[in-house]
């Protein structure tokens, strides 16, 4: 029975890290499913800069990024991306679709007219990525390398920044690195992977941002399994500096995901929420 009792206060702990204090000014950047964020305007308002790491095939939340702030500096890094690589990561996983289902090999959810934008996008990927929206193709990591980009040192000039972490796992080096940076960053959209095996780093970090920061959203990717926690084992968090328009005794969101804001990312299954209420909690 005390593990049992135990067991509850850590998650009811854990969710009481994880529960948002949500804007009214939410918006959602990129598309639809899995590739987009949500998060306050007034936060991406406040940015100077944005670095995005972690693109694979899908950049619908840069290009709509540049399009809602084409004077805001973009850089965005993944080695795995690029038209060549990302041509040949689809042709190699996906042989048996491209053969039966020619219109729908770059996923089997698509449509084949989301499907032909997507080839699109890759196409237009010198256009894209141009002017104050450019791709390295690197990876992120703590030093720098011939493949790798030291994440400290791109927050080591300025203030003001907007981060996207979706780096499958290498969040959790870069942890500490957030914590020594917090004060450069505006905006944080980060995932967390494998979120159970990783309790005893995610919660520390959490604690570390309060006093600066908060958690303006968080959503559940339904690609991976629910946890004993009672929650996906990949998250979705939104962290935003407390501004003026931080007002913790407004926020009225208990329940997630959010009606038109929120979407599964594996669109063939349902979402698994959080219910942040009082009867959510017992």
């Amino acid at each position: 029975m005390k593990e049992k009792v135990d067991m509850r206060e850590e998650t009811l702990g854990i969710l009481e890290l994880l529960r948002p204090v949500a804007p009214a000014d939410l918006i959602r950047v990129g598309r639809n499913y899995d590739g987009g964020y949500v998060f306050s305007s007034q936060s991406l308002a406040n940015c100077r800069h944005f670095i995005s790491c972690g693109l694979s095939y899908d950049w619908s939340f840069e290009i709509e990024l540049k399009e809602r702030r084409p004077d805001l500096p973009i850089v965005a890094f993944d080695r795995t991306s690029g038209f060549n690589s990302t041509m040949l990561y689809w042709v190699l996983k996906n042989f048996g679709k491209i053969a039966l289902y020619p219109f729908r090999f770059l996923g089997v959810q698509d449509t084949p007219a989301q499907s032909w934008g997507k080839i699109s996008m890759m196409l237009r990927m010198k256009q894209i990525f141009s002017g104050n929206l450019q791709f390295v193709k690197k990876h992120i990591g703590l030093e720098s390398n011939s493949g790798v980009q030291s994440f400290g040192a791109l927050l080591e000039h300025s203030s003001g920044y907007g981060v996207k972490l979706d780096v499958e796992g290498t969040e959790y080096e870069l942890l500490d690195t957030i914590i020594d940076k917090l004060d450069r960053i505006e905006l944080l959209l980060i995932e967390f992977h494998n979120v159970e095996e990783n309790i005893d780093a995610i919660v520390p970090f959490l604690k570390a941002t309060r006093a600066t920061h908060y958690v303006q959203h968080v959503h559940g990717n339904n690609y991976d399994s629910v946890n004993s926690f009672g929650f996906l084992n990949s998250i979705e968090l939104t962290i935003a500096k407390k501004d003026s328009g931080y007002q913790p005794e407004s926020a009225e969101v208990l329940t997630y995901p959010v009606k038109d804001l929120d979407f599964p990312n594996d669109r063939r299954k349902p979402d698994v929420g959080f219910d942040f209420t009082e009867q959510g909690r017992k």
